[in-house]
């Protein structure tokens, strides 16, 4: 019954129920400003820290808080303190939107999760304010209900690679697949979403290949998406750590591949973190953007990862109302 609920089938959580989640109570605000290029005229907000996802690139791992692996802290205290901070009397600044996930998962297929999940956003959308929410989980049936009662309020996006079984395996182990994520973005065209698609992280030799991009892009033909964004991999000190722990001996060729360079940069408000070399990222951004261009999309790179390149504010219109479904009374996203 749990599968059921949480999948919408009757399928193995993979390694997802090997996690242990605990309740933990929040210290300090549950919204904070945040401070990342694009995102830095919205809230963000974590229903827990470390995430049951299990990627080996999240950045979330070089946190000196972030809980041990195969362990997920779960703020018990969450709605309570959201609620109260939002209702405060004393907060001075507006706030314009909250993004989901910049640091987990929020849909990570646990019911206590879940629940805290719903009764975060339902908080937020009921006091009239915008919703950005970027996922590579499944999204559960009850929360297509919610986001069509605030259609105008709501703005998905969709983690999404070039579907490569050997990335999923290594590099997302407890993810969705591909397939699931797609099911995301066809329920959301179903109550009138158009959700963007974040192409992030690119691994060159891996999910850039050309073969792989243009089956990508051929299958969203079939779907109504919104803006695409792409990045490639960042390498953070503790993510190497994480990769020379992890990764098979092949996989870490073609990272040090990628990599070739031992000079860190700052990047945002980041800690010092590696970017592939730039005539690489030019020349593989520049071959995304002539396949999608092919099958009549418009990619941007992501500007906020890619400092030294020219890019785009990723986060600025990440998807909108398909027009079609859209009520004429509510306003189209600008």
């Amino acid at each position: 019954m749990l599968r059921k609920i949480i999948r919408g089938e009757d399928a193995p959580l993979q390694g997802v129920l090997d996690w242990e989640v605990v309740p933990v109570k929040k210290k300090g605000p549950v919204l904070v400003r945040a401070r990342f290029g694009c995102l830095s005229s919205l809230h963000s907000l974590n229903i827990t820290r470390g995430c049951s996802f299990d990627c080996i690139y999240c950045y979330a791992r070089s946190f000196t808080n972030s809980p041990p692996r195969k362990t997920v802290y779960l703020y018990q205290n969450l709605v309570q303190e959201l609620t109260r901070q939002l209702d405060s009397p004393f907060r001075k600044t507006r706030i314009k939107g909250v993004v989901f996930n910049t640091a987990s998962d929020c849909f990570q297929p646990h019911p206590d999760i879940l629940k805290a999940t719903f009764e975060a956003m339902e908080t937020i959308l009921l006091r009239g304010i915008d919703l950005h929410v970027l996922t590579k989980g499944v999204i559960p049936k009850p929360f297509f209900g919610l986001f069509s009662d605030h259609l105008s309020s709501v703005k998905p996006s969709i983690g999404l690679v070039p579907d490569n079984p050997v990335y999923k395996v290594i590099f997302e182990p407890n993810a969705p697949s591909f397939v699931e994520r797609l099911k995301n973005i066809e329920n959301l065209n179903r109550i009138g979403y158009a959700p963007g698609i974040r192409m992030d992280p690119l691994i060159p030799f891996l999910t850039d290949q050309t073969d792989l991009l243009e089956l990508f892009f051929k299958t969203l033909k079939g779907f109504d998406v919104g803006s695409i964004t792409v990045s490639y991999i960042h390498l953070r000190p503790a993510i190497r750590k994480e990769f020379q722990y992890r990764l098979p001996e092949l996989y870490k060729k073609i990272i040090q591949l990628a990599f070739p360079s031992s000079e860190y940069h700052q990047v945002g408000t980041s800690t010092l973190t590696r970017l592939i070399p730039v005539s690489l990222r030019h020349k593989g951004y520049q071959k995304i953007k002539d396949i999608a261009h092919h099958f009549g999309f418009t990619v941007r790179v992501c500007q906020c990862k890619n400092p030294d390149l020219q890019g785009d504010l990723c986060y600025s219109d990440q998807s909108q109302p398909s027009e079609e479904n859209l009520p004429e009374q509510l306003p189209l996203f600008t």
